[in-house]
């Protein structure tokens, strides 16, 4: 029983070095009634159990969000976005980690959207350096109107967004709350409406990232794409049997049609 009683102190011990203090009381959770759904992340087993399907290759992820387009109208902005992104970030406009920036894979397929469905909204969670903002503002820059609200946290500017293109940006810091977060998102939704995109690349715990999708189908949103599906069960149970899911560099991103129009 002494033995016992010692292992488990060793392990807290770990989990303090190795954690911190907060995730010792989830592991405890977890070893007296096992690992609930919403303390792990999703494998590649649960989203296909859920339906998910998945797309291999961006062009079939768009093809999948996007089903009234031409496969060739696609390929076509795919060679577009990628010659566009390439030749656009400035490797010292960074505010922030660059591992906190979405894949290039994700920027091209919002470049790709946006300039497909002209959306005049799209709001974001997760602004860091502006790598998603930039695609999405540039597309917005060559299709002449839209509004794209990036939602942080953190004061950021969107470093990476170029000069030309910023003015279909706004960066507002959220003070983490449910309300204000609704708060911001609809506002816009009021001022802006038309065809939207939301795109969750935040907090990706179960619970937030469950808030923001049902945020999202609530006020109607067109299409919601979300960046580290793989982080939660959420998107897996939320877009279940509808959902398109694509590899994109060292994560997963998901993709789901909320309400079918362009």
């Amino acid at each position: 029983m002494f033995e016992r009683i010692m292992k488990i102190f060793e392990r807290i011990r770990l989990i303090k070095i190795v954690a911190g203090y907060r995730k010792i009381p989830l592991h405890l959770i977890a070893v007296i009634f096992g690992a609930p759904n919403f303390l792990r992340p999703a494998s590649t087993v649960d989203m296909r159990a859920n339906g998910l399907n998945f797309s291999n290759t961006v062009e079939v992820f768009i093809a999948n969000l996007l089903p009234k387009h031409e496969l060739e109208d696609i390929r076509s902005l795919i060679g577009v976005a990628e010659l566009e992104l390439n030749n656009s970030e400035d490797s010292n406009a960074r505010e922030f980690p660059i591992n906190w920036n979405s894949g290039f894979g994700l920027q091209v397929i919002l470049f790709v959207i946006i300039r497909l469905t002209k959306p005049s909204l799209y709001i974001e969670t997760g602004t860091a350096n502006g790598a998603s903002a930039r695609s999405v503002c540039r597309a917005m820059s060559l299709n002449g109107f839209g509004k794209c609200i990036s939602i942080d946290i953190k004061d950021s500017s969107a470093t990476l967004v170029k000069k030309e293109d910023r003015k279909f940006l706004e960066c507002v810091r959220t003070d983490g709350t449910t309300k204000n977060f609704l708060e911001i998102v609809e506002n816009g939704k009021r001022l802006k409406p038309g065809f939207s995109i939301f795109m969750h690349d935040s907090d990706h715990s179960f619970f937030n990232q469950m808030s923001e999708y049902l945020a999202a189908r609530n006020l109607k949103f067109n299409l919601l794409i979300s960046d580290d599906i793989d982080a939660s069960l959420a998107f897996s149970d939320f877009a279940a049997g509808n959902g398109i899911a694509l590899f994109d560099e060292r994560k997963i991103i998901g993709g789901v049609i909320l309400n079918e129009s362009n």
